[in-house]
């Protein structure tokens, strides 16, 4: 009866990170050094697309159990692709997660250039020429940011809305499921663990240096540590609002605008993404001073309860 009662997350994990594993062997099995695997063509297709699906998959492992265990299952409730009781709290919580994910990483990127963490070159736009291979040549600010203005307002306007679907992918497994599924056990192992689990399930990646190259193996803890601090931001999104859009279209707005600093740093001066930026711990800081204002300012219900339609009824 107990294997009963746990078998959809049984299932959901195994899948999940069986199927991880499964799609990062080719990365294995190169000849390459941690961290230099993510340059070939291969990795990007196997790291941004193949990927992020997989959470989805799981979740219909979940409901294939579900069934056959015959556990109620609705996909609004347990899922969340409605949009939640209150539609109205849902859209204002889409354009938070939208733009405020935005702003969480410019100010992860402001706090770390005070620190001195992080060298900028408004002038050379170094590191973006750099990715271009073009020359580096000085221009005035004022002509730097007539270039700069338009990428930086299609990265927080317009490619969240591209990279949306892949997010989904993943978000309809750990937010949209998972966090619900665990808030059974207390809201703090849905907020916390879900973190844990949605970091060390990039464990066949990190391992290689995936986001940390200068580290190795070691990355794997670092991805641990942001996903667990961000984690809880998103987890936030999906319990206020009953649905898991919020939360998908945050995780795209970070995947988008996480490559500003690629725009704005200087070549001469890497910094160091365990450190600086919103992947390293001054970004864990920022994402934990707004987790505890969102969580202690509006907090979601120790326990869910679930409406006939499918949905988490939040508290006002």
């Amino acid at each position: 009866m107990t294997f009963r009662k746990h078998a959809d997350l049984a299932a959901f994990l195994v899948v999940t990170y069986g199927l991880a594993w499964l799609v990062a062997l080719p990365l294995w099995l190169q000849n390459e050094q941690p961290g230099e695997v993510f340059a070939t063509p291969l990795s990007s297709v196997l790291t941004s697309t193949a990927l992020m699906i997989l959470p989805a998959v799981g979740v219909l492992a979940a409901w294939l159990v579900a069934r056959r265990t015959g556990q109620s299952w609705s996909w609004g409730r347990d899922v969340g692709l409605t949009l939640g009781p209150s539609r109205r709290r849902t859209i204002g919580l889409i354009g938070l997660g939208w733009f405020g994910t935005s702003l969480i990483v410019f100010a992860s990127i402001a706090l770390s250039v005070v620190l001195g963490l992080l060298a900028l070159d408004l002038n050379g736009l170094s590191v973006l020429r750099e990715v271009q291979r073009l020359p580096v040549v000085s221009q005035p600010l004022s002509d730097s940011l007539l270039e700069l203005l338009p990428k930086i307002a299609s990265i927080v306007f317009f490619e969240p809305l591209l990279l949306l679907l892949p997010a989904l992918g993943e978000e309809v497994g750990w937010r949209g499921w998972l966090v619900p599924r665990l808030q059974r056990y207390g809201i703090w192992v849905a907020l916390l663990l879900s973190g844990v689990i949605w970091g060390a399930w990039h464990a066949p990646y990190t391992l290689l240096g995936y986001n940390y190259p200068n580290l190795g193996a070691w990355a794997a803890l670092m991805v641990i540590g942001l996903c667990t601090f961000y984690g809880v931001v998103l987890a936030w999104l999906r319990l206020r609002s009953g649905s898991v859009w919020p939360a998908a279209i945050s995780h795209a707005a970070l995947n988008s605008s996480a490559n500003v600093v690629l725009l704005i740093g200087d070549a001469d001066a890497p910094y160091n993404p365990a450190i600086a930026n919103v992947t390293g711990v001054i970004g864990w800081l920022v994402l934990g001073c707004v987790a505890v204002v969102l969580l202690r300012r509006w907090p979601v219900p120790a326990t869910a309860a679930l409406t006939s339609a499918g949905e988490v009824r939040t508290t006002p």
